[in-house]
């Protein structure tokens, strides 16, 4: 059995007020997937991909929407990546942090990728989901795309106005979706990915510090070691206290 793919719970920032604003109790969503308020206290505490895109599906059926994701989209800046946040901003171009914040993004979480293709001038940053499932993802989907436009349009101007393809169908109302990307946002395709000209990723990141830089990705890399050793070391646990009858749950955690 694979290991489960796990989000940073700053993944869930804004779920509350975008539950509540839509009459949504959403203490009584979170423990219907198990997930508890207080673990959205720590943005860092890392919480199962699977329950974070079941709340989002469920919560937009439950208030008869479907752009909740995006509504939570609308409400992330740039320091909701956390200590990516830190490298990505201290890189020389919008380009270099763009691949900085690919080759990185495993700190945050395991169940996306993002690639970079040139074509014809055109930059497109398809999304991979890693995690393969007849269940819907939606909202998921419709947030990571949203974060990564705000995370760009933050270097880049509200004015920055890429070309946005869904791999699902139309929403019913598309204002939300408008606001956030548009008049160039496209459904039914055959990838998820952002669309802009390539040149637009050349322009600089004023105040950029390339030791600042060095720092954060020192920082960023014992993160990402911190989260293997974790898992190696429950690994461990499970086979030792399972050889031993003693495999409870409770006992390993």
């Amino acid at each position: 059995m694979s290991d489960p793919k796990l989000v940073r719970s700053a993944s869930l920032t804004g779920y509350v007020e975008v539950a509540r604003s839509v009459r949504l109790d959403p203490d009584r969503m979170l423990a219907r997937f198990g997930l508890a308020r207080r673990s959205l206290r720590n943005p860092d505490f890392k919480i199962p991909e699977e329950a974070v895109r079941g709340l989002l599906e469920a919560s937009a059926d439950a208030a008869g929407i479907d752009d909740f994701g995006l509504r939570m989209a609308e409400r992330r800046t740039l320091s909701n990546l956390g200590a990516l946040a830190l490298l990505v901003r201290e890189q020389p171009t919008v380009r270099k942090a763009l691949e900085i914040f690919i080759q990185n993004i495993r700190v945050n979480t395991d169940s996306i990728s993002l690639q970079i293709l040139q074509s014809d001038g055109d930059l497109i940053i398809t999304m991979i989901r890693s995690v393969e499932t007849p269940a819907p993802s939606r909202q998921a989907v419709e947030l990571a795309i949203g974060v990564l436009c705000r995370s760009i349009r933050s270097f880049l101007g509200e004015e920055w106005r890429p070309r946005v393809c869904f791999r699902h169908s139309a929403p019913s109302k598309p204002d939300t979706h408008l606001r956030m990307f548009g008049p160039r946002v496209y459904f039914n395709c055959d990838f998820n990915a952002v669309i802009c000209d390539s040149s637009d990723l050349d322009a600089p990141i004023h105040g950029a510090d390339p030791v600042l830089a060095h720092h954060a990705q020192q920082y960023v890399d014992s993160i990402a070691r911190a989260d293997e050793t974790f898992s190696e070391t429950v690994r461990e646990l499970v086979a030792t206290t399972l050889s031993s009858g003693n495999g409870r749950m409770g006992r390993i955690a």
